[in-house]
């Protein structure tokens, strides 16, 4: 139904919204003159908390939909 289409689209716009925050993090310890490796788990540390904080808060932000 309705309501399903819109939380896969929900869900759509939350992983791409992540991966830009990721891919522009890692994009800025590479331009630091890290290597690729290294800028993807660092990129990973400093950016995970926030990443899950806000996927859980558009998460719950959706329970009222269902």
């Amino acid at each position: 139904g309705f309501v399903a289409i819109l939380g896969v689209l929900a869900l759509i716009g939350i992983i791409i919204r992540n991966s830009v925050i990721l891919v522009t993090q890692i994009d800025e310890f590479i331009a630091a003159g890290e290597s690729a490796w290294t800028s993807v788990v660092k990129a990973t540390e400093h950016r995970c908390r926030p990443i899950l904080l806000t996927a859980a808060a558009a998460s719950l932000g959706m329970i009222p939909i269902a």
